[in-house]
């Protein structure tokens, strides 16, 4: 985190004025864009950019021949099997002339990719280029200014990417934080709204309609820390007045996701559901949960949503002299819950979705370690590669590990013994 400093208010004037006008992006000449047809409506509400479609997943890989690489693959959910997205035939894939030896974040818009670069290189500026679906007719539509980092989550209504980005303050060493949008027809980047210098921890945790949800942590006149979810509309550029909720820091929590609020209090041990169309809201009791777990637990709990309805909850022991940490699924319906046990072998970190269909996810279940060569020094260099599985939605949620391989030519060792 950059220090801030405290500045009079006509230096503060004098330097948002020049930011601003500094804050216009590289656009693409070209009139290819992405494909809208079905998203001519300009009040579709936000969604948030996924890398998948009904069919398979997007990822970038680290692929390994004489030196790393970064190339663009695809998991097709049908076949189970991960392919470089290139179709020359012979081609090594270690080159700029692979249509897959591309960097950056592949989401899926519409019937088109955009590939959304990011990086702390002031030399290499992020940029977001367009392609097909198959990795063909990639080009540039935009790049950001040099002085403007950008984050993930990104959200999108089929004509505009929506993002936090942070700018730099000529001569000094502080940023404004902002909600900045880029047309993905011209590649326009346009400010839509800038947060004040308190607000230097404001993040994204959502979108409903046509609001993004903004999430502030902040300090009273009493030095309590508390934060607060408000909606920042795209269209008006306003910040609602009166808060989503307004949390207390050390004694609450809250995650959104599909349209839903979920608002964790740690004493009460409750988890507050608040349907955000609807406006109803729903109390569950997760005390059971917690006291079926031997151990002594910290009070702040973690969530995830798997599904809706099906909870993933975080709990911490820190009272021996080595951490614990306990996974459980919890049904919000029914109030079932049993522990979550699928972790990687090789680290132990948990098996998270990546992507989903209908009845199954895609996972990675481990890493394999094996050795790369020897560096000029001598030294070992290891690889990794990934291990991808397709494993049912219930079988996940129950921690049965029948996983169904995916076989890869980025790594076609992977799974062997």
């Amino acid at each position: 985190m950059k220090k801030h400093s405290v500045w009079k208010l006509l230096v503060v004037v004098l330097a948002m004025a020049a930011m601003l006008s500094a804050c216009q992006s590289t656009q693409n000449k070209a009139s290819e864009t992405v494909n809208n047809t079905a998203a001519a409506n300009t009040n579709a509400p936000l969604t948030l950019c996924q890398s998948c479609t009904a069919d398979g997943y997007y990822q970038t890989e680290v692929f390994y021949t004489d030196k790393t690489n970064v190339n663009l693959t695809y998991f097709d959910f049908n076949s189970k099997k991960q392919i470089f997205l290139c179709e020359q035939p012979g081609c090594t894939h270690d080159t700029e002339s692979c249509r897959s030896y591309v960097e950056g974040i592949p989401y899926v818009i519409n019937d088109s990719l955009v590939l959304f670069l990011m990086t702390e290189n002031e030399t290499t500026p992020g940029n977001i280029q367009l392609a097909d679906k198959n990795g063909a007719n990639r080009r540039l539509l935009m790049e950001f200014p040099a002085d403007c980092r950008v984050s993930t989550p990104v959200y999108h209504d089929g004509q505009n990417l929506y993002m936090m980005a942070e700018q730099s303050i000529p001569d000094t060493a502080d940023i404004v934080k902002k909600i900045v949008k880029v047309s993905l027809q011209d590649g326009s980047l346009t400010e839509i709204y800038a947060f004040d210098k308190k607000d230097y921890a404001a993040s994204l945790s959502g979108a409903w309609g046509r609001n993004l949800i903004i999430s502030h942590c902040r300090m009273d006149e009493q030095h309590n820390v508390y934060s607060d979810k408000c909606f920042l509309n795209m269209d008006t550029g306003e910040m609602d007045e009166e808060p989503l909720a307004v949390l207390d820091a050390e004694n609450e929590g809250a995650v959104v996701g599909d349209g839903v609020l979920y608002r964790i209090k740690y004493p009460e041990q409750k988890i507050e559901i608040l349907d955000l169309e609807t406006k109803e809201t729903q109390t569950v009791d997760y005390a059971p949960v917690a006291a079926s777990i031997d151990g002594t637990l910290e009070p702040d709990v973690g969530l995830s949503v798997i599904e809706p309805g099906i909870l993933h909850l975080y709990f911490k022991d820190f009272s021996g002299e080595e951490a614990k940490h306990y996974d459980v699924m919890f049904n919000i319906e029914s109030g079932e819950y049993h522990p979550f046990t699928l972790f990687k072998p090789y680290n132990h970190t948990i098996i998270e979705p990546l992507a989903e269909t209908k009845d199954s996810f895609l996972v990675q279940t481990d890493w394999k370690a094996s050795s790369a060569g020897v560096d000029e020094m001598g030294y070992e260099i290891q690889r990794f590669d990934a291990q991808y599985a397709m494993i049912s939605k219930s079988d996940y949620e129950n921690s049965i590990p029948n996983y169904i391989p995916i076989a890869s030519d980025i790594y076609p060792d992977a799974w062997e013994k």
